[in-house]
């Protein structure tokens, strides 16, 4: 397996410092996987705080980070335009939050935030054409 690197970001408290990480678990699917950082510093990062997806509304307004097409620290802005979403129902993955932010390739594993900062989803799941 390749190694792998968590870069924080260069006005991150720790300066865009480097963390080793390993896979601890993935979903091809949608396409995410879980890494954990290791090393000495990592007790030093601040996670970020877990809202709750269940009390948002159609028409909130979500922040969505991620790196499309290699890009760093890119974020857009848009609204919940539903709930309860199936992609396929085909596969058991359902109940998905759907936002006009721009998720493009690249924004998988990012956070969705709130306006109130905190993480109320994964960005995932950007079929290139309408589901059927």
């Amino acid at each position: 397996m390749d190694d792998i690197k968590v870069i924080t970001d260069q006005t991150a408290p720790d300066g865009g410092r480097e963390y080793p990480a390993k896979v601890v678990g993935n979903d091809p699917k949608t396409d995410i996987a879980l890494v954990r950082i290791e090393g000495e510093r990592v007790k030093a990062l601040k996670g970020a705080v877990l809202g709750d997806s269940d009390t948002l509304e159609v028409g909130d307004q979500v922040i969505a980070i991620g790196e499309p097409f290699g890009l760093e620290a890119t974020v857009t802005s848009g609204i919940i335009s539903a709930k309860e979403r199936t992609v396929n129902p085909e596969t058991p993955y359902a109940d998905f939050l759907q936002t006009d932010a721009s998720i493009n390739p690249g924004n998988s594993g990012g956070p969705l935030f709130n306006l109130k900062g905190e993480a109320i989803g994964i960005n995932t799941a950007t079929p290139s054409s309408p589901a059927r």
